[in-house]
Parts: C-alpha cells; sequence; structure tokens
C-alpha cells in the first residue's frame, strides 16, 4: 500500500481494506481501524464508501458498534448486488446478539434475495445465515435451503467458508443433540482451519467442539478444547463475553466455582454494557447454575429468570441449557404455576421437533411438578418418560439428575430400597463425570435414608431384593412394578449385581442364589 504511487488511487483503494483486514487478523485491531477511517474520509459517496463502512463494521469487537456500521453502509449502497447482500446477511448474524430472532430471518432474506446468482460463495452464506436464524426461531432445520447450501459450498475451491453453511450445521447439530453427526463434522471444520493457518477459524470451531463433549459428558476433553479456544481469542485480541462462556460454563460444572463466578461476573458487566443479548444470558445461566448446583434456589433463580427471558428474544429452539434449570428453581421455591406455564410452552415446541434431549429433562421436571402437587403416580411416570427420553439421547450430566430427582422423590415417599438404588446408580455417574457440588447433593440425599450403607464386595439390601426376584423368573419390568423403581434402575442394579457375583446371565444367578439358600 505504502508503495502504490499516486497515479493509481484504484489499486490503493483495492489494497487498503485488505491491508487493514491482515493487520485486524494478527490482532493490530487499532492499526486495521486506523487505515479504514482514512479510506472512509476519502472515499467517494455510494457504494466505494459503503465498501469501506462495512470493512470496518466487520472488524468492530462490540456486536452493537458493527451494526450501526453496517446500517450506515446499507444505506450508501447503490447499485452492488454482492456488497448489499453481504451487508444483510451480516446484519443478519448480528441480530442474534442485539435485536433479536425475528430481525435476523428478516436480514438473511434480503441477503438471499440480492445475492447474485453467479456468486457461488455469497449464495452460501446468505442461505446459512437464513438456515441459522430459521434454526433459532424454534422452527428446526431448513432441510432445502441448508443442502442446497452445503452442496453449492462442496464445490468451492475455499471450503469451508468462514460463517458458511458447515458451520453452521454444526452448530444445528450441536444444539439439536446430535452429537454423533456433529463431532465428525466439527473436527474436519477445525482440520481444515489449521491446514490453512486460520487461528481464528480454529478457534470458531474448537468453541463448538468444548461445548459437543461437555454434553457429550467428556469434560476433560471439552475443558481442553475451550482453554484452547480462550487462547486463541486472546492471542487475536478478540476474547468477548460470547467466547468466554464455554470457559464458565465448564468451570461451574467441574466445581471451580470461584474461577466460573468471576468469569461469568466479569463477562455480564461487559455483555450488559455493549448490549449482547445472548452473552447475556448464557453467563447469567452460568451463575444461575452455580447457585443451583450449591442448593441455593432462590438465589439462582432471579439469574435464571432473566438468562431465560433473554434468550427467548434470540433463540426459540429447545435446545437451550437454562431450561432445566429454571423449572427445577421455579418448582424449589414453589413458584409451581409459573413452572406449569413454561413447561406446557415448551414441551409442545420441543415435542413438534422431537427433541429427546430436551424432551428428557422437561419429562423430569413435569414429575418434580408432579410430586411437589402430590401426585406421585403421575411423578413417577414422567420421571420414567424421561429416562427413555435419555435412551435415545446422549446427555450424562442430566441423565444422572434426572436419576437424582427420582432417588429424592422416592425418598420422600418412603420408599427407601429404592431410593438408596436410585441414588447408588446417580453417584457413580456424577463420580464418573467429576461433578463434585452434585456429588454432594446425591451424597446428602442418601445420608437422609439411613440404614445400612452399601459395601463393596456384598450385596446391598436393595441389590438382593433385585436378586431374588429377578431369580425367581421375574422380568425386569414385573421386578420395577413390585419395587416401585424404574425399568432403567433395574437394569443398572442388576449390571452391578452380575459383576459383584461374577454371574454373567439370569440363569447364572438363579444357579447361584438357589445352592446359597
Amino acid at each position: 500500500l505504502r508503495l502504490t504511487p499516486p497515479s493509481s488511487p484504484s489499486d490503493a483503494r483495492r489494497r487498503l481494506p485488505v491491508a487493514a483486514d491482515e493487520h485486524n487478523r494478527t490482532g493490530d485491531n487499532a492499526r486495521a481501524s486506523s487505515l479504514l477511517e482514512q479510506a472512509r474520509a476519502t472515499a467517494a459517496p455510494g457504494d466505494e464508501r459503503a465498501t469501506v463502512v462495512a470493512h470496518l463494521a466487520g472488524i468492530q469487537i462490540r456486536p452493537r458498534d458493527a451494526v450501526a456500521l453496517y446500517r450506515e453502509a446499507l444505506s450508501e449502497a447503490e447499485t452492488d448486488d454482492a456488497l448489499q447482500a453481504t451487508i444483510h446477511l451480516r446484519l443478519a448474524r448480528l441480530m442474534r446478539y442485539t435485536e433479536g430472532v425475528e430481525r435476523g430471518i428478516e436480514h438473511a432474506q434480503l441477503a438471499i434475495a440480492a445475492a447474485p446468482v453467479a456468486d457461488a460463495a455469497l449464495r452460501c452464506r446468505a442461505l446459512a445465515a437464513y438456515g441459522l436464524m430459521h434454526f433459532n426461531a424454534g422452527r428446526g432445520i431448513p432441510t432445502a435451503e441448508m443442502e442446497e447450501a452445503l452442496s453449492l459450498e462442496r464445490s468451492l475451491a475455499e471450503w469451508p467458508l468462514a460463517d458458511g453453511p458447515t458451520w453452521v450445521f454444526g452448530w444445528q447439530l450441536l444444539w439439536s443433540a446430535d452429537v454423533d453427526r456433529a463431532r465428525p463434522l466439527l473436527h474436519e471444520v477445525r482440520s481444515a482451519m489449521k491446514a490453512r493457518n486460520d487461528p481464528e477459524g480454529e478457534a470458531d470451531a474448537l468453541w463448538p467442539l468444548g461445548v459437543l463433549e461437555w454434553r457429550a459428558g467428556n469434560w476433560e476433553l471439552a475443558d481442553h478444547y475451550i482453554a484452547d479456544t480462550v487462547d486463541l481469542f486472546t492471542q487475536l485480541g478478540t476474547l468477548d463475553p460470547p467466547g468466554e462462556f464455554p470457559a464458565a460454563m465448564i468451570a461451574a460444572h467441574r466445581g471451580r466455582i470461584e474461577d466460573a463466578r468471576a468469569r461469568a461476573q466479569a463477562a455480564v458487566a461487559r455483555a450488559d454494557a455493549e448490549g449482547m443479548y445472548v452473552a447475556q444470558s448464557g453467563h447469567r445461566w452460568v451463575l444461575g447454575f452455580i447457585e443451583l448446583s450449591l442448593g441455593n434456589a432462590a438465589a439462582a433463580l432471579g439469574y435464571l429468570r432473566r438468562s431465560f427471558e433473554l434468550h427467548n428474544s434470540f433463540t426459540l429452539d429447545p435446545g437451550q441449557p437454562n431450561l432445566g434449570d429454571l423449572l427445577e428453581a421455579l418448582i424449589a421455591v414453589g413458584d409451581l404455576d409459573e413452572a406449569d406455564e413454561v413447561l406446557a410452552t415448551w414441551e409442545e415446541r420441543a415435542l413438534k421437533l422431537d427433541r429427546a434431549w430436551a424432551l428428557a429433562i422437561l419429562a423430569r421436571c413435569r414429575g418434580l411438578l408432579l410430586a411437589a402437587r402430590g401426585d406421585l403416580d403421575g411423578a413417577f411416570a414422567s420421571f420414567e418418560h424421561a429416562l427413555a427420553e435419555h435412551a435415545r439421547s446422549t446427555d450424562p450430566f442430566h441423565h444422572a439428575r434426572t436419576l437424582l430427582a427420582l432417588g429424592r422423590t422416592q425418598r420422600r415417599a418412603k420408599k427407601r430400597a429404592a431410593a438408596r438404588t436410585t441414588l447408588e446408580d446417580a453417584l457413580t455417574r456424577f463420580e464418573r463425570l467429576g461433578a463434585p457440588l452434585w456429588v454432594e447433593q446425591t451424597r446428602a440425599e442418601l445420608a437422609r435414608i439411613g440404614g445400612r450403607a452399601p459395601s463393596n464386595g456384598e450385596l446391598t439390601e436393595a441389590e438382593s431384593r433385585i436378586a431374588m426376584l429377578v431369580a425367581e423368573g421375574r422380568t425386569n419390568r414385573e421386578v420395577a412394578a413390585a419395587l416401585f423403581l424404574t425399568v432403567h434402575s433395574v437394569e443398572t442394579t442388576l449390571t452391578r449385581v452380575y459383576r459383584k457375583l461374577e454371574v454373567r446371565s439370569r440363569a447364572e444367578l438363579a444357579h447361584l442364589l438357589a445352592a446359597k439358600s
């Protein structure tokens, strides 16, 4: 740019935004802004100035500042369809951080309409923006648009595109809890970014990978991915509240309370100042989750209510992680009618999309609500339904929480043997995950039961009762009905019985017990 002679102003105009973009990629946002402000001051009105202002918008860290600049650029753009389409699709993506999903859909549709047919990459990005907004609106994955976009993108030499359909599809799969399809796709994107020497793209791929492995119960691996994400964003000078959300989330789940609280509180303050709705919601959820994990439902509720309210402004998809915590806090403090209203709305949405992960959490909360109202039969049926939904989804943490909720209800219903079996199962799962605060909650519930504690080498009372009924020839469902357990709890306990007695089948178990008697 410095060597461009004054006689070649068009070359200077072309090189200046490229230089600014490269400075921004190295983390020198100040130099990039300085170059673009110079260009802005000298650019001709119309498409030329709109192009410069759009570049300036693209390097803003605060979404609210970027939105204002993109709108200025849009007002300047006159005849360049590709430029107008680009501005609309970037506004569509920013809406989820600022003004909400419906505004995002509007801009995404305008981007598709403006994108020149010959510009396959731009059309891919516009379709991807629409796919993201459609998903966030609670309408699921728009199959036709996403298939067109993914096919177009794979035909491009620069696959995967930044903010393109592959990235969006991975995001959709992540929040649909489709772990098995999301994981290889996100790894493929990360590998491509590393090969391209694109640290920002790699960080963008690591962010959802960390959240995915958290959901899958691989918390040590999740922690590793998330730490790498924070390191890359920090080096690039682009670490913002949304980027830091997974770090606060995993710290809270792994019991690093002070770290999680400090991160979330700082992020909330910054997100509030900059109008980042999605980050405000996420970090308030973390603060509410911390209080709920510590057994402080009333303190949790203030954070969780606000998190839920903000979350609904930018997505109506039932994959949101704060929903179950809000419901449990409402039920714990006795706001049963409000919990019922929230449940009814989200049960309908989750059923419409057949989201097993969300349906499992909602069924657990329905069970807690029914138990609070004294309908124990209905509560136990809801817990059974929740465990069936857990069986067709991947989320061991919430699976363990459902068992904890069931065990508490069994204990309060004076079904001590059933409660001990269920809670032992929950305890094992929490310990395996490395969730110390939830381990403490479960051990506290077990202590309230009293009686003989489980031993390592011999069967507990609950295990003995299940073993005897199975040896008599009863099915797991019949055993569950006789002992007021879920079928899942019977299956888990029976596996533990087989291991302790070193048998491999029901026949061997019956033979062994007959010999002992």
